[in-house]
């Protein structure tokens, strides 16, 4: 895939009539139709009437273009108050001073609006009450002290929301939580700037984060996710990625709870702002607290030492884990612990999957214990040429190495431990399937292992579980995840199976894309009644670029014969829908919908769900296919 520059966005769509929420007042509109009348003196005498009368709903009339409304000091909020943009408005605070603050006795809700240039102590909205931001931008505030973009001391909601380009002097650059209750879904988190905590920094209360991207941001420490004090931080189906420090590149843990469910902690490691490597714990870092990981991939972090995790102090517990691809990187004896450097703490490893990992002179070992508790339990070890084990592991059961640095015993030292790439086996996040022969297959803990493997598959499928993160199964079908992403720039849909892609997408090597949260099934293999699916670029659209994806035997030929579109690979195996568009039991239908051009360039999505086609269709999207647009089947 080539390198797809984003273009800069400004949200623009037709002026709708919004009904007041229920339970609010009336707030009024700010405007009468021209740009001229929308001002921030126009805004506070709408604004201060609903403070003094119980709150209301506030519009805007400034005509059909975007509109900046310039504040030049921050807006108290009191009341039970809602500011609907419509998607044309941006409230700038100049860099002179705050945006919104709300009291103890105050709720505002947020929609379709753009908060820029907000400056003051706590950012650009700072929250003692209940804060909700639903479909909004948080762009280009700064902090004097934490929270460039928001500080939250109490209840804040934020639903697919951008928050980009925020910086903090201290910590939380993006988003700041110093007590109460913080919930961020669907949304991205991307190149924010910050001493400590870039993306997100949390001090005490609680931050929930689901289905969210953090990525690209740049810090001293802790790029993407900083936890300490009695903070307490959970995150599900989450990418963190691409981010920068010199500690903690992905998640720095200085005290506080943090669990990591279904989550990619990937591409993280050396700081932006100064150009150094990360020196600690490229992807996951931790000092003091505890951590317990499930579900997750370490993958393609980088660090001096700990390029996938460094333990200092604490408690961390991972439970089906994939630690792939990360790198030590001192230039000066060679990078300890590519994988995983204990050096304090108490560790315990449960059917966890370490491989493919490097140390950069291969003299120092993927897992470095110089102190603190190691404990392994179901652990597959297969890291060559880089050294497995290097310091003792305090206990070590049911647990496999491909060398003899580990000490496991004569059975379990020096197996045979063939794996698959890196790839999309099921589920959220990027594993390794173990192939036939490989020793941990049905030689794992037979009593006391997980119900289930990284991907959700049942354990055990065999005689006992296997060792490592994922479980073999005899004769299962090879399913893969196709994930998809959107370019707001572009206004374009991808979708791709390929773990080093989606690695660089999500790190943002390929500026401007972000997960939209959608997926379906594939085959990675053929079988009987599969066709290949034929993947194709084309760039004959500059500056946009485009993706296309169809079946032999179904559309792959005839696009062959294009000379605007470039073949590319067979990327992955299917059925082909029948005439009337029906797949076969078992399979669900995916629907490919191409956009008639809209932005000068084509570009078609493919889902599986209905009620998106349903969508895509009142967008002037058009159903290609058979039947009503079946491009393909996806195994259920």
């Amino acid at each position: 895939m080539k390198r797809l520059v984003s273009a800069v966005v400004t949200l623009a769509i037709a002026i709708v009539v919004v009904q007041p929420s229920v339970g609010l007042a009336a707030g009024g509109v700010v405007g009468n139709g021209t740009p001229a009348s929308c001002t921030e003196v126009a805004f506070d005498t709408v604004f201060f009437k609903a403070q003094s009368s119980g709150g209301g709903v506030i519009t805007f009339n400034c005509g059909g273009a975007p509109q900046v409304v310039v504040f030049r000091a921050y807006k108290p909020v009191a009341t039970n108050t809602e500011i609907q943009g419509g998607d044309l408005i941006t409230l700038s605070g100049a860099n002179t001073a705050g945006v919104f603050q709300i009291s103890t006795t105050g709720s505002l809700k947020l929609s379709n609006l753009t908060v820029t240039r907000g400056y003051g102590t706590a950012g650009a909205i700072e929250n003692f009450g209940r804060l909700i931001i639903n479909d909004a931008r948080l762009d280009g505030n700064a902090a004097i002290v934490n929270g460039g973009a928001v500080t939250n001391h109490a209840e804040a909601t934020l639903t697919n929301v951008v928050i980009t380009g925020n910086e903090a002097a201290e910590d939380g650059g993006g988003v700041y939580t110093d007590g109460g209750k913080t919930t961020i879904r669907n949304s991205q988190i991307a190149a924010n700037r910050s001493k400590r905590g870039s993306g997100l920094a949390i001090f005490a209360g609680v931050l929930e984060i689901e289905d969210s991207s953090i990525t690209r941001n740049s810090g001293s420490g802790g790029g993407g996710i900083l936890v300490r004090g009695t903070g307490i931080v959970t995150t599900l189906r989450t990418v963190v990625a691409g981010n920068a420090a010199t500690e903690g590149a992905g998640v720095l843990q200085l005290g506080g709870t943090i669990t990591m469910d279904e989550t990619i902690i990937s591409g993280n490691g050396g700081n932006a702002l100064i150009g150094s490597l990360a020196v600690e714990g490229g992807g996951f870092n931790q000092a003091a607290g505890n951590a317990v990981l499930t579900n997750v991939s370490i993958v393609g972090n980088r660090a001096a030492d700990g390029g996938g995790l460094g333990a200092y102090g604490g408690t961390i517990a991972l439970t089906n884990v994939t630690i792939s691809g990360n790198k030590g990187l001192m230039e000066t004896g060679g990078g300890r612990g590519p994988a995983m450097l204990v050096h304090g703490g108490n560790v315990t490893l449960t059917n966890v999957t370490i491989a493919g990992n490097d140390s950069l002179l291969d003299n120092y070992g993927a897992v470095y214990r110089s102190a603190g508790t190691l404990v392994m339990k179901s652990v597959v070890l297969a890291n060559g040429p880089t050294k497995n084990c290097e310091g003792a592991i305090v206990g070590a059961t049911f647990s496999y190495s491909s060398d003899a640095t580990c000490n496991f015993g004569a059975t379990r030292d020096s197996a045979t431990l063939p794996f698959e790439a890196l790839a999309t086996n099921g589920g959220f996040t990027l594993t390794q399937m173990p192939l036939p022969g490989n020793a941990a297959i049905d030689n794992g803990a037979g009593v006391g292992c997980p119900n289930v493997d990284q991907r959700g598959v049942l354990r055990p499928s065999g005689l006992a579980c296997d060792a490592g993160a994922v479980e073999y199964v005899l004769g299962a079908a090879s399913l893969a995840t196709v994930f998809e992403y959107y370019n707001v720039g572009f206004g374009h849909y991808f979708v791709t199976l390929l773990a080093d892609e989606i690695a660089k997408l999500d790190a943002g090597v390929f500026v401007g894309w972000q997960r939209t949260g959608q997926q379906f099934n594939v085959h990675r293999k053929t079988g009987a009644s599969l066709a290949p699916v034929c993947r194709f670029f084309t760039v004959a659209f500059a500056p946009k670029s485009s993706h296309f994806y169809a079946p032999r035997g179904f559309g792959c030929e005839g696009t062959l014969q294009n000379k605007d579109w470039q073949f590319e690979d067979d990327v992955f195996f299917t059925p082909i829908p029948n005439g009337s568009g029906q797949c076969p039991a078992g399979y669900l239908q995916v629907f490919r919908l191409y956009n008639s051009g809209q932005g000068g360039a084509p570009n078609h999505r493919f889902t599986v769900d209905p009620v998106i086609r349903t969508q895509m269709i009142a967008r002037g999207y058009v159903g290609e296919g058979a039947g009503v647009g079946v491009g393909m089947c996806s195994p259920q």
